[in-house]
Order: structure tokens, then C-alpha cells, then sequence
């Protein structure tokens, strides 16, 4: 049986709830399932190569294995389930490796997309995986919004047991690129029998990765999935299976890593060459996602509070001395980010010079912060804090408790913001309530990461800033967090969905940088750095050497391919 190390000033009842398996050196060699964590003794099988993996939540873990809802949980598309292709936009490789598909073909008119799958696939539980299962997909995506993230419209028809065509309703260039790499496929056979799939969790999923879950190795600590016997790449995985586990913060966390009791995760320390000088892990640092503040934009859509009017969105931009900010909340290792936030230097090509501030400002513009306020009819109150018709610039800014970097963020910027005439204020909340709060529009304004991906900047637009993205306050939106809307950005992401011509795409990506710019709905901080730490006794991770894949641990697609690929140390030798 394993036991559980109570760090004094822990709080108890976050410590008693944590698995016994959180100590994974000897849950992993001893092979317990989760119910001999939980001290069923019974339960211990043969050893086995566990890979412990730390969850972005720090606070109960809810389950959701349905890979087509946008809050399923950590692991199910890349380990559980599979797309079509897969693109390693992180090491600037754009070709299409096969994942579930085998080869793929456009008409000379850009509107039918012929994919054919591979040869002998399998679900999990031993049915074959045929196009029968990509038509249901693709018209389940078709009809339900709620699921349609890419923004998939047209029909769907079978040629043959291994081969279906897409036909859109219009060229759609870019959809169709993210159908072939960000569609996972889900099993006809399960999906066609659920009450309704936009709620459905998919308890014990018939997966198509190379791992699977069973109901019974989820607990609301931790859950582990199991090397899927039926996968489609013969020999792989390496390794028996992945244990992802809910730490109380970014503190325990730490603490977990230097132990060694975690093999991958994603955790910013603020010296590791000290801190991580004798743990048995290897660390790096490279760009990932944008840290912003995100704004309940507007107003049309329900959002209410004075982050409605741009001026004070644009007062909070130039409020903030981002290099004090990387110092003291960043550790000095995130990177600039851009005005229109477009993703550098990967996206390079698409960057505008004509849109103000390719590179944020590093230094606070008190002055013009303040003049922006006053040109809008904002008055300074007694209080140093600036007002309009009673209402005082005032904000309680959620973030996830445990988010050390995000936590910090807001208290830094808001004591930036003090000298502006801005009050703002960080609240803790937990990961299940963060996702409450953007998916429905429920605040102000809160702090969060917005993901980068594809070869171009389209994806990223197209996820956070495209209308057909968001709802309105109280419905629940697919990505688009700002409830933001504009025609102007959505007719220019028809442009360059429906064009090849690099030339036309560069000239409408300057119209969205430029409105963005304008309308600042996720108000910039700086790019994150991720920081990810691996064991060292498994190898074949992504090194700086050979980035293969995005190397962090919450990646989606990325987790599939890095797990399928890491053996341990001791078959090497």
C-alpha cells in the first residue's frame, strides 16, 4: 500500500482526498490499479510501466472522454482517440503523417475531399473501424453545433468500406485542413445510442488510440488508461499505460516532480537548474500559448461592466509594464507577444507591419491610459479610481487556483493598473469552475491561455475571434470565450478559407490583425513559456534537438503521438 506525505501547513482534507498512487515509483513497479490505491490490495497485478502524468486542474477531476465536446477531459483526443492526419506544427514540419488515414485527395475545384482510411483498423473493442464510422462523425458535426469547433458544412457519402468524400458547400481550404488533422472519428455502433451526445460523457470508451479507459480506473484524484490491445500500430505503446493525476497546486506539484513521482508534466519553476539540479527529470523551455486577458466583450451578446467599452480594454493594454510583469509573475522566461496576437515568429509571414505594435509594448504609457479614459468620459474618483455614470473601474478577475503564473499575473498587472486609475483584483476558482465561467460568459473579465496551432495564423482566428465560435452570455460557446462578433473578421476568414493565393491571404490577415487591434477583446500579456519536465527513466521524449512533437503535457493531439513513441530506460539496455 502506498501512503501519502502530508507537507506541514497542507491543508488536510486536499491531502487525505490524494490517491495513494501519487506515489508512483511504488505504484508503478508494484502495477496497481486504482482500486488497490485506494487499498484494495486484491487488486495489485504484474508489474507494470506506469507513465504518471500531473493534470492542469488542481481541484476534482470531473470525467468526459467524448472527444468531439469541447471539455473533454485531459488525454482523450491524442491518447484515447485519433484524427485522420497529424501535423507537427511545434517542429515546423508541415507535412500529413498518417494517423487513422492513409492517403487523402481534393478536387480540381477544391469542394470534395476524398480520404481514404487505413487498412485493418479496429476500435478497441475489436469492431473495424470503417467509413461508415467517419459519415456518422461528420454528419453528427454537420447537425450539432455545439460540436462543429472546425466549422464543418456540406454532406458526407461512403464510396467504399475504407473510403468517404467530404463536399462542402463552398471551397473551404482551411476546414478542410483542419478536418484532416483536428477530427477524431468516434464509433458509430456506441455514439448512435446515446440520449444525446452534447451532454454524454462516454463512460468506458470504445477508443481509437493507443490507449483505453475503464470505468473503474477513474476516480475524481485520478484516472489511468490502458494500453489499447487493438491498436493500429503494432508494438506500440511502449509502455502499459498512463496514470494522470490532480495535485492540490503548483507547489505540490513541484514537490511531486523533484520526488520523482511524476514523469511528465508542464510546470514553471523559477530556477530548475537549482531546483531541478537532483531530480531525476530533464527539463525545457520553449514559446507556447498566449497569456491574456480575456474580456466579456460585447454587449449585443449580453456582457455587461464597463470591459464592454474598448477604451478601457485598450487602457488596461498600455497599463501594463510587461518587462516588471515577465520579472515578477513570469520568472523572466516568457516571451513578447504581438498586438493582433498573432503567433511569432512561426507565423511570421502573416504578420502586418502596417498594424500598430507587432511587439507589444514592454513599458506601461500611464498617459495615454489615462487620456483614453478621459476621451471617453471617464472622471477620477476620490478613490484614485477612474468612473462613469457611478460605475468605478473595478474588477474581480477570476484565475485557476494552483496557476502560479496566472495567479500572479493579475496581481501584478493590477497593482500596475493602480497608477492608471484601474482596480483589479485576482479570484482564485477551480478548474471546473473556470471552464463554468468562459463556456457560458459569465464574467468580466478572467485570465486564460489561448492555444496556437497550424501552419498559418487562420486556426487561431478562426477558434477565438470567428462568430459562429461564441453565444451568447448564459449559452454555452465552443471557443470563442469574448463573445466576440464582426463581420469584417468573419468575412475575411471566408477570404482565406476559400483561397490558395498566399497574396490574398497576407492582405486578409491584415484586415483581422488590424480589427483585433482595434476591438482588443483578449487583451495581451506576454507568451507563455512552457516548461516540461520528463522522467529520466524513459526515453524517446521530445528534446530541443528533436522536437517531434509539442512537448507539454496538455497538448491534445501531441500526448498521442509523444506516448506512443517513450519506452522505458530498462528495454534500451
Amino acid at each position: 500500500m502506498c501512503f501519502v506525505h502530508v507537507t506541514k501547513g497542507e491543508r488536510h482534507d486536499e491531502i487525505k482526498s490524494l490517491e495513494a498512487c501519487a506515489c508512483s515509483r511504488l505504484c508503478r513497479y508494484c502495477g496497481l490499479s486504482v482500486a488497490a490505491c485506494d487499498g484494495n490490495d486484491a487488486a495489485i497485478k504484474k508489474r507494470e510501466n506506469i507513465v504518471n502524468i500531473a493534470t492542469t486542474s488542481t481541484s476534482q477531476l470531473t470525467e468526459n472522454w467524448n472527444p468531439l465536446s469541447p471539455t473533454a477531459s485531459q488525454g482523450t483526443c491524442g491518447a484515447l482517440y485519433e484524427g485522420l492526419f497529424y501535423v507537427n506544427v511545434a517542429g515546423g514540419d508541415d507535412t500529413m503523417q498518417p494517423m487513422l488515414g492513409e492517403s487523402y485527395k481534393f478536387s480540381d475545384d477544391n469542394k470534395e475531399l476524398t480520404i481514404k482510411l487505413k487498412d485493418g483498423l479496429k476500435w478497441s473493442d475489436g469492431k473495424p473501424i470503417t467509413s461508415d464510422d467517419a459519415v456518422y462523425t461528420f454528419n453528427l458535426i454537420n447537425k450539432t453545433s455545439s460540436l462543429n469547433s472546425i466549422g464543418w458544412h456540406g454532406t458526407v457519402k461512403k464510396v467504399d468500406d475504407t473510403t468517404f468524400t467530404l463536399i462542402f458547400d463552398q471551397v473551404a481550404t482551411m476546414t478542410a485542413r483542419a478536418i484532416l488533422t483536428g477530427v477524431p472519428l468516434v464509433p458509430k455502433h456506441v455514439f448512435e445510442k446515446m440520449d444525446d451526445v452534447t451532454t454524454d460523457v462516454n463512460k468506458n470508451p470504445v477508443t481509437s488510440g493507443p490507449f483505453t479507459l475503464d470505468e473503474k480506473d477513474f476516480t475524481s484524484q485520478s484516472y489511468v488508461f490502458r494500453a489499447n490491445p487493438n491498436y493500429h500500430e503494432k508494438g506500440q505503446p511502449y509502455i502499459d499505460g498512463v496514470r494522470y493525476t490532480s495535485y492540490a497546486g503548483g507547489t505540490a506539484t513541484q514537490d511531486a516532480i523533484i520526488a520523482g513521482e511524476i514523469d511528465w508534466a508542464s510546470n514553471v519553476f523559477q530556477d530548475p537548474e537549482k531546483q531541478l539540479k537532483n531530480a531525476p527529470v530533464d527539463y525545457l523551455t520553449m514559446p507556447s500559448s498566449a497569456q491574456v486577458l480575456v474580456t466579456c466583450s460585447n454587449a449585443e451578446l449580453g456582457c455587461t461592466g464597463p470591459q464592454t467599452d474598448v477604451a478601457v480594454r485598450k487602457a488596461i493594454y498600455y497599463g501594463m509594464d510587461r518587462a516588471q510583469l515577465n520579472k515578477l509573475a513570469f520568472y523572466g522566461i516568457f516571451y513578447d507577444s504581438s498586438s493582433s496576437l498573432t503567433p511569432t515568429p512561426e507565423n511570421e509571414e502573416y504578420l502586418s507591419p502596417d498594424v500598430p505594435e507587432s511587439t507589444v509594448p514592454e513599458e506601461a504609457n500611464v498617459e495615454k491610459a489615462k487620456q483614453l479614459l478621459e476621451d471617453a468620459g471617464y472622471t477620477m474618483g476620490s478613490d484614485g479610481i477612474y468612473q462613469k455614470d457611478g460605475v468605478r473601474l473595478s474588477f474581480e478577475v477570476p484565475a485557476i487556483s494552483g496557476w502560479t503564473e496566472s495567479i500572479n499575473g493579475v496581481d501584478v498587472a493590477g497593482q500596475q493598473l493602480k497608477k492608471v486609475g484601474i482596480e483589479m483584483k485576482v479570484k482564485q476558482v477551480s478548474a471546473n469552475e473556470m471552464t463554468e465561467l468562459y463556456s457560458k460568459g459569465d464574467f468580466q473579465i478572467i485570465t486564460e491561455n489561448m492555444w496556437y496551432s497550424g501552419s498559418e495564423p487562420y486556426d487561431f482566428y478562426n477558434t477565438f475571434y470567428a462568430s459562429d465560435q461564441t453565444a451568447k452570455v448564459g449559452e454555452k460557446g465552443v471557443n470563442g470565450w469574448a463573445r466576440y462578433s464582426n463581420k469584417t473578421v468573419d468575412d475575411a476568414l471566408d477570404v482565406i478559407n476559400s483561397t490558395t493565393d498566399t497574396n490574398v491571404k497576407k492582405e486578409q490577415y491584415a484586415i483581422i490583425q488590424q480589427q483585433v487591434y482595434d476591438d482588443m477583446p483578449y487583451i495581451p500579456m506576454m507568451r507563455t513559456a512552457t516548461m516540461v519536465e520528463t522522467s529520466k527513466e524513459y526515453t524517446g521524449w521530445v528534446t530541443k534537438d528533436n522536437v517531434y512533437a509539442a512537448p507539454a503535457s496538455w497538448n491534445t493531439w501531441d500526448t498521442g503521438i509523444i506516448l506512443r513513441q517513450i519506452k522505458p530506460v530498462t528495454d534500451n539496455k
